[in-house]
């Protein structure tokens, strides 16, 4: 699907969002290894795409190259957001803002009322970018991350239905 940010015309190659597929993972693969201490591996990715009916796993691509993703997990009418990331140079434009809509929208249309995520509280950028979004702090959870015994902040946002869906 073809994307704006936020209405407003985009300069550069043309940003789009697609499902993830299989052959996505190479260029996914180098992303998280500069993203995360703790980088996902290719079967990580491959439990998530076989996962399809509980999990949404999106990419978006500037032209043809793969340049983000975000995938999460569906249950009890919540969206669980376990990783996003975009490519280093994109960190800063739409990239990330155009994948977490994205996400929303589709975790809405599957009836969720909630999203909730954690991140290193050492993450000061990514802490902001959701604050930015409307997610609300609501918890910590001691020694979360097993690489650094690291604790990770929880983050939950609720997901408003379609002015349709309420009024049903």
């Amino acid at each position: 699907r073809k994307a704006q940010a936020r209405g407003r015309p985009m300069t550069g190659p043309e940003l789009t969002l697609r499902g993830m597929t299989a052959a996505d993972i190479p260029p996914l693969l180098e992303i998280e290894r500069v993203s995360f201490p703790v980088p996902w591996s290719a079967g990580m990715f491959m439990i998530q795409l076989g996962l399809s009916d509980e999990t949404e796993n999106i990419v978006i691509l500037s032209g043809d190259t793969v340049i983000g993703y975000l995938s999460s997990w569906y249950g009890y009418e919540e969206m669980h957001i376990l990783s996003i990331a975009v490519a280093e140079e994109e960190r800063g434009g739409p990239a990330a803002a155009m994948l977490l809509d994205e996400a929303i929208n589709l975790s809405r249309s599957r009836g969720c009322l909630k999203a909730v995520l954690e991140v290193r509280v050492s993450n000061i950028r990514a802490i902001r970018f959701y604050e930015k979004h409307g997610f609300n702090l609501v918890g910590r959870r001691k020694g979360y991350y097993s690489d650094s015994g690291e604790d990770a902040l929880v983050f939950d946002r609720e997901i408003v239905p379609e002015k349709n869906e309420v009024e049903d």
